[in-house]
């Protein structure tokens, strides 16, 4: 099977699972407090959980290699997204919503919505490399994304980044992995459990934030469809035109899909959280979430069937 077919269907199954969190909510089965409650749980939790199961193969010296290519990669994803967000929003003295506009461009979903994907498309080296991605993600949301909104960075978030539940989860893996340690079987199998529970959850909480939304309105907002068009198809564009370069090399093609499919992801929900931080228009935040996470159901297949389109003509 294709990489952009094994996307498509993971996809639709996830789709499905948006649907049960999206129907759940409307009946009042689950609450506002509820997505909030099982977002602490999936970050906190369940993704060290998925991210600690990934680091527990033997050490190599191919997968230590790759680490250090992911970050790379990771590193220049969330440049091309920087630079984007500037050239397409330009600061405005009027109205504060540019900053929404380029923090939803920068960061995407790569931790709920990017990480189930690739660790069933890719089950062997998937969440492995994605949790670097991850790492590098929280790193930037709390230097560069901050200083959208604060208009400078401080020491105090640049260790906040260092000290949140994936990089530290990261961290203690790397440990793991380069030191070859035996975690008993207890422990690895309720890892292993615990991370289970990473895709229905984080689909159940995307669920509930589109529930939230009036999607119908926020499909009427033209200037979404713009912050969309960077997020899911520009920049994931740049970046098949960067990996190019490596098209003839079969050794790092699981790292190079990684990095494409999580800088195709949908925006970040960190994104409505710092709006309401900074009190602008968290709505207009969520609406921009809500969008790009449908519209992504269809367009990370389509970057991943333009991507293999294009490897097979150079190859």
């Amino acid at each position: 099977m294709s990489i952009s077919l094994s996307v498509l269907t993971q996809v639709l199954v996830m789709l499905l699972l948006i649907s049960v969190g999206f129907f759940c909510f409307k009946r009042g089965v689950l609450t506002e407090t509820t997505a909030s409650q099982l977002s602490v749980v999936l970050l906190y939790i369940v993704t060290p959980a998925v991210i600690l199961t990934a680091f527990k193969v033997e050490y190599n010296a191919a997968k230590a290699k790759g680490l250090l290519l992911s970050f790379a990669f990771a590193v220049l994803v969330h440049l091309a997204g920087v630079l984007c967000a500037s050239l397409f929003f330009r600061k405005q003295k009027e109205s504060k919503v540019y900053m929404i506009e380029r923090f939803a461009c920068i960061y995407g979903n790569a931790s709920f919505m990017g990480l189930p994907i690739v660790s069933s498309v890719l089950p062997e080296n998937g969440a492995f490399y994605s949790s670097v991605f991850i790492a590098v993600l929280n790193i930037f949301i709390w230097t560069q994304g901050i200083n959208i909104f604060s208009g400078g960075i401080n020491i105090k978030s640049f260790l906040r980044s260092l000290k949140s539940a994936p990089v530290l989860s990261v961290l203690v893996g790397l440990l793991v992995f380069f030191f070859s340690l035996k975690l008993p079987v207890v422990i690895t199998s309720g890892l292993g459990y615990v991370a289970a529970l990473n895709t229905p959850l984080a689909m159940l909480i995307l669920g509930i934030y589109i529930a939230k939304t009036n999607i119908l309105t926020a499909f009427k907002e033209i200037k979404i469809y713009k912050i969309a068009f960077v997020r899911l198809l520009f920049i994931p564009l740049i970046m098949i035109a960067f990996f190019a370069i490596f098209a003839n090399n079969k050794d790092i093609a699981d790292i190079v899909t990684v990095s494409l499919i999580s800088s195709a992801c949908p925006t970040a929900i960190t994104t409505v959280l710092f709006a309401t931080k900074f009190k602008i228009v968290p709505e207009y935040a969520a609406k921009i979430i809500s969008v790009t996470t449908v519209l992504s159901i269809i367009t990370i297949p389509m970057v991943m069937l333009i991507y293999e389109a294009i490897f097979k003509l150079i190859q």
